[in-house]
């Protein structure tokens, strides 16, 4: 059973987690329980924001059919770490082997398997259940599951996720993601709110770039979670706007493709014409450090809303707490070190914040942590209190 050890790996990886590119009718009729499925290479070629970070171990499922130009796909072979790639076929009769150079014969084509990097071996389907089955991880034809996320979130955002899923409140939450890129972070919170929270998630995202919206709407219709519809009740984002902040904060609209963008208007202004909420219960704004804009955030956030900034930081205070100290770097060139948080610009910001607005700023999560790289970045979550629209 050349097959064996890659199962055997995927078996001892915590958490097992499992890409499964055969078709929806083919993964129905049976699959490791929790895999995500997305339908072959041209699908993935679009999805790669799914995909875990290059250091989280996963298993792919595939058609014994395509699994060489799977393989092939993965490149380069340091930027994955796969686990294997398990090339799934019906029937007994065909014989199978999972070592480079060898050959195969699989749906009487005769395949010559050229050396490539990531583990592959050729599984019946059969055999695939029998050993899920065994391992408790089998998800039966007319069974259903739920998926994994393969990707983790910025770890700010698990925190304080999990801190307002906890809360004992009950009323929706009016979600800001400034800056969404292609919507990880928006997404894992919706599907982790919409499977352990009671309350309703709205959310809202914002990029100049149409480009990466497209990826974020993408990612969330695959999980179900992007619904346009103002009266939804359900965890889902709600609205994406196209948009730019100018150096000097303001804000100019985007639309849509083939308009004009509008002149550029204040944070406030901007907020209550073009998005679903003129004030949000949470704001966050990942790897992403608009200055001026910065200093304007209480005029959209509500009262007892949250203010969420993880960012990269040159010179931490080592007052602040360290996370996960081992794995930071202290050197990286990207990004500049202009464009970082600066000593004593959070602390700053804060007194802003109280002298400008009258809100008052309890520091709920303050720390340096690294991300999946090493780099450095000063994550900060600020309950705001009291604040009014002073101009």
């Amino acid at each position: 059973m050349a097959w064996a050890p890659i199962w055997h790996r995927f078996l001892d990886a915590t958490p097992q987690l499992c890409l499964d590119l055969r078709n929806h009718e083919q993964f129905s009729n049976g699959h490791i329980s929790h895999a995500v499925c997305i339908e072959g290479l041209d699908a993935l070629r679009t999805r790669f924001s799914t995909l875990p970070a290059r250091h989280v171990p996963f298993l792919i499922v595939c058609n014994a059919s395509c699994a060489t130009h799977v393989r092939s796909a993965f490149v380069p072979p340091e930027r994955w770490a796969i686990i294997g790639i398990l090339g799934v076929y019906k029937h007994e009769h065909v014989s199978t082997s999972s070592i480079s150079g060898e050959e195969t014969f699989l749906n009487g084509e005769l395949q010559h398997l050229v050396d490539l990097p990531h583990p592959l071996a050729f599984i019946t389907l059969d055999q695939l259940a029998i050993a899920a089955t065994a391992a408790h991880i089998w998800t039966p034809m007319g069974t259903k599951d739920l998926p994994d996320l393969l990707f983790s979130p910025a770890p700010v955002i698990a925190r304080v996720v999990q801190h307002c899923v906890d809360a004992s409140e009950t009323e929706p939450i009016a979600l800001l993601d400034l800056g969404c890129g292609a919507g990880r972070d928006v997404t894992y919170a919706l599907v982790h709110a919409q499977r352990t929270s009671t309350r309703a998630w709205h959310a809202t995202c914002v990029d100049r770039w149409r480009a990466a919206l497209d990826r974020a709407a993408q990612l969330l219709q695959d999980h179900a979670l992007w619904d346009p519809s103002p009266s939804s009740e359900k965890c889902a984002c709600n609205a994406m706007a196209v948009a730019d902040i100018t150096d000097d904060g303001f804000v100019r609209a985007l639309g849509s493709r083939g308009t004009n963008p509008s002149d550029a208007m204040p944070l406030d202004t901007w907020a209550a014409a073009h998005l679903p909420h003129s004030h949000y219960d949470i704001v966050w704004l990942i790897r992403f450090w608009p200055r001026a804009c910065l200093r304007n955030l209480p005029r959209i956030v509500a009262d007892h809303g949250l203010i969420v900034l993880s960012h990269f930081v040159h010179e931490p205070d080592a007052s602040i707490p360290r996370q996960n100290l081992s794995a930071l770097s202290t050197t990286y060139d990207s990004p500049p070190v202009a464009a970082r948080i600066q000593p004593g610009e959070i602390s700053a910001l804060l007194k802003h914040w109280q002298s400008a607005y009258g809100a008052a700023s309890e520091v709920l999560d303050e720390c340096v942590e690294p991300v999946e790289d090493g780099r450095p970045v000063h994550s900060l979550v600020v309950r705001l209190c009291g604040h009014t629209l002073k101009r």
